[in-house]
């Protein structure tokens, strides 16, 4: 009974679906054509421009059932600029007609579907649109068409409003509009999904590759051109806002009254919101945590004018780190305001944050931040806390900072002034408080410094050090005293490699060291390349300094030498050190004298040095500089103590020592002098006894040689020694090559011993007024080999000339150097910091509640 009534149920819906079926056919070969003619017609009648159709019109009482459609195939339509360009172009554009109207007779377009084209909207700088394509309605509207839903999809989108100065471009993915389109008050409901390459306004790119969602209603009044918004939502790359206001277009622009919320949204989504220019600051920080806010924009969107924006955030519990870090900074909460500014740019734009928590991996932070005017960012900060430099530096993509750890606490520090400005070497900074620093640690492969501890005081540009410790390298140092305009000059010579300005930062410190083993601060200094780095950099900032340095050191070790007891004061002043009081014991004796160095050529230093030796051992002289680098006069071979009082000019070229360019010009005097077994002048053995020339004694010699063109000079000299007494003057070459003219006094029990010598030349020899005789002799090539010939007639000459005069010319220039130096140095100590500042005022109402 049942299996018969089912039968019977499916019979009759199979019948009802046949004669349905073949009423649609009927509908299709009855209609087609005239439904055709009238949507066509109908289209025309309405519109001032071009339709073209080159595809063909098909009919279809199937695929938008229950709706029949006309469906025109490759649509052109033209814009109404003349230019016969094309404002919309579509694969298929389908015309929807109710099939129920069919039977009644009341044929009207209610539905428009556009998909796979372009549309392509233009303003002109007078305002004129390309897109007025409808006529004008005296009677109102037509009634063959009552559009109640356009369909929009994947139509690329080229929106140009040159006269607001708004330009869009993307991709109508899937657009549905509803409403009653024919009305001139009615409500609009729109949903869809939008890919935005560019969103520009004033030239400001506000959505760069995102993809766009909408979902909500708008009521629309054609008379007043009002769009009231209600309560609709927008995401932007899944971060979901509310949107609701008042638009309103008006003659000269559209006057927007909009308020916008989130709730509790993801922090690392608001990035996407912000404006292309300014979302690299966020690129590689990596965020968690919630945030809310509300937001208002109010007033004209024109090409000349902005709206004012102005937003609310609320952060709890958020964690942000660096993405190539694993620290970072925790337990985030603030409240922030942002406002566009008086201007109503984004370039004058500012952040207010009010009442900050936060955790950098040491404690809790708190802190009060405003920026303002982002194009050159007005930084005003207040901070207490305390730090762990590793999760301050997580946050920076640097990697020699990032070697940077240990504590740091920060009491009542204040920062007003602009980051662009530090970068320039006249800027000056407005800044208070305390910075204690507590196992500061930097390692990279050049430099360690450990056990960095100390406090450090700001007071506007000053920066007082209160005993700042480190172990450098494995040595102690201890800095103090205080340093004015410091941080923008280091900042200008980052960014600045190649520019400096004299005297723009003020240096007044004390420096201490304990032992110092060179060998130990080189350790590191395996990167050539970066040792060099940094050697530029010190000297950049050198150059840049002006003040005073009281320098300290209980003892400087290299090699085998050794330097105890060192001090000196360092002079700056236009790219000028000046050193003053240089003191310090070493061989045995002492060392002191003053100096200048030249900073003021790029990578150039150039010395002039005054500089007394007393007491000095000799045989440790050759042995602590391990005999020069030479065998042929070693410590072995000599003995005696040193007395000198030298000036000498040098210079170094990017690190290379310019020896050409060396000069000097030395008093010495050597006393308990020895000579031991020193093989070149066994050359003499033909005129005296072997045994007497192995060990030779003299009580002083006292003499002024110069050094130049890498060649030293050595006037007429006269030595008195236990073998024989001679007259000697020459030169001694940097490549060891000798030319020495000597005149012995031998005694009259040797005088047979060369008479009987075949090579003897009689006519080089004369006898003196007490009985002695005197041999001349010329001593020339390299000084292990030299050759020695008999030569009165040039010796004697040699010996007559006044070499002193050009020694003492020289003299007097080196020494010159250093008689202007006393006024400078009385100015250096003189120097003072300005007195005034540039204030920079912070509206009241900037900062909320």
């Amino acid at each position: 009974m049942k299996n018969s009534l089912l039968i019977k149920i499916l019979k009759i819906v199979s019948g009802i679906s046949v004669v349905i079926l073949v009423g649609l056919i009927a509908i299709q070969m009855l209609f087609g054509k005239s439904i055709k003619e009238f949507a066509v017609n109908t289209i025309n009648s309405q519109v001032t421009t071009k339709i073209i159709v080159s595809g063909g019109i098909d009919f279809s009482v199937f695929s938008n059932f229950p709706y029949v459609s006309v469906e025109l195939n490759k649509v052109r339509v033209k814009d109404t600029f003349g230019s016969e360009a094309d404002l919309l172009y579509a694969e298929k554009v389908s015309v929807l007609i109710n099939l129920w109207n069919l039977f009644n007779g009341t044929n009207t377009i209610s539905r428009i579907a556009i998909q796979d084209g372009s549309l392509s909207v233009k303003v002109n700088k007078s305002g004129k649109a390309n897109y007025l394509i409808f006529k004008d309605a005296a009677n109102g509207p037509s009634k063959s068409i009552h559009i109640t839903q356009l369909l929009l999809r994947k139509i690329e989108l080229d929106y140009d409003d040159k006269y607001n100065a708004q330009h869009c471009t993307g991709v109508l993915k899937d657009i549905k509009l509803s409403g009653d389109f024919a009305s001139t008050q009615f409500d609009l409901k729109l949903q869809g999904a939008f890919f935005a390459r560019h969103i520009l306004i004033n030239n400001t790119d506000y959505a760069t590759n995102k993809d766009l969602e909408f979902d909500g209603g708008i009521r629309i009044d054609m008379n007043t051109g009002e769009y009231k918004i209600n309560k609709t939502t927008l995401s932007v790359n899944s971060s979901a806002f509310n949107i609701s206001g008042l638009v309103k277009n008006q003659t000269q622009n559209i006057q927007l009254d909009l308020f916008i919320t989130g709730a509790k949204s993801g922090i690392a989504d608001i990035g996407s919101i912000l404006p292309n220019a300014y979302q690299h600051y966020l690129s590689d920080i990596n965020t968690d945590g919630t945030i809310s806010f509300t937001g208002t924009i109010k007033g004209n969107l024109s090409r000349k004018e902005n709206p004012t924006v102005q937003f609310i955030f609320d952060v709890n519990d958020a964690n942000i780190n660096h993405k190539s870090s694993k620290q970072q900074v925790e337990d985030v909460n603030f409240k922030a305001v942002f406002s566009n500014g008086t201007k109503k740019t984004w370039s004058d734009s500012k952040l207010v944050i009010n009442r900050g928590k936060a955790s950098f991996g040491a404690g809790p932070v708190q802190f009060d931040l405003m920026i303002n005017r982002l194009s050159n960012p007005i930084i005003q900060l207040n901070l207490n806390g305390t730090f762990r430099m590793g999760a301050i530096t997580a946050l920076i993509d640097n990697a020699e900072l990032k070697q940077i750890d240990g504590v740091i606490t920060v009491n009542n520090l204040r920062y007003n002034g602009t980051i662009k400005e530090m970068q320039t070497s006249n800027a000056l900074m407005q800044s208070e408080g305390t910075i204690t620093l507590k196992d500061i640690v930097y390692v990279n492969n050049s430099l360690s410094v450990k056990q960095l501890e100390g406090t450090i005081e700001f007071n506007d540009d000053i920066i007082g050090i209160n005993r700042l410790s480190a172990e450098l390298n494995g040595s102690q140092i201890i800095l103090s005293g205080e340093v004015n305009h410091l941080l923008p000059t280091v900042i200008h010579v980052l960014k600045n490699p190649h520019h400096y300005v004299p005297n723009s930062y003020f240096v007044n410190v004390n420096i201490e060291t304990g032992p110092i083993t060179y060998e130990t601060i080189a350790s590191g200094s395996s990167d050539q390349a970066k040792q060099n780095d940094t050697s530029k950099m010190m000297q950049r900032l050198l150059r840049s300094a002006a003040g005073l340095i009281k320098l300290k050191s209980q003892s400087i070790s290299y090699n085998k030498l050794l330097l105890t007891s060192i001090q000196s004061d360092i002079n700056i002043s236009n790219s000028q050190l000046y050193v003053a009081n240089f003191k310090l014991n070493t061989l045995r004796g002492s060392v002191s004298g003053n100096g200048r160095i030249d900073l003021s050529r790029q990578d150039v230093v150039d010395l002039n040095a005054s500089v007394t030796l007393q007491e000095i051992d000799i045989k440790d002289v050759f042995r602590s500089f391990e005999n020069f680098n030479q065998t042929v006069l070693t410590d072995k071979n000599i003995n005696g103590i040193l007395n000198t009082t030298f000036t000498c000019k040098a210079i170094w070229k990017d690190g290379i020592f310019i020896s050409d360019q060396f000069q000097s010009v030395a008093d010495i005097t050597i006393t308990k002098g020895e000579l031991i077994d020193f093989k070149p002048i066994y050359a003499l053995s033909k005129y005296v006894k072997i045994d007497e020339l192995k060990h030779i004694q003299f009580s002083k010699l006292t003499n002024q040689i110069t050094i130049k063109n890498e060649t030293i000079t050595i006037p007429n000299t006269v030595i008195y020694t236990s073998a024989l007494n001679l007259e000697l003057s020459g030169t001694h070459t940097f490549n060891n090559y000798v030319d020495y003219a000597i005149k012995l006094n031998l005694l009259k029990i040797l005088s047979n011993k060369f008479k009987s010598d075949s090579s003897f030349d009689p006519d080089a020899t004369e006898r003196d007024a007490s009985g002695l005789i005197n041999l001349y002799l010329t001593v020339k090539g390299p000084a292990d080999n030299p050759e020695v010939t008999y030569d009165k007639r040039t010796v004697k000459q040699v010996i007559k000339e006044n070499m002193k005069k050009e020694q003492e010319v020289l003299k007097d220039v080196l020494r010159n150097e250093f008689s202007g130096h006393k006024q400078t140095i009385e100015e250096i100590k003189d120097w003072e910091p300005p007195t005034e500042y540039e204030l920079i005022d912070f509206e009241s109402d900037t900062i909320p509640n």
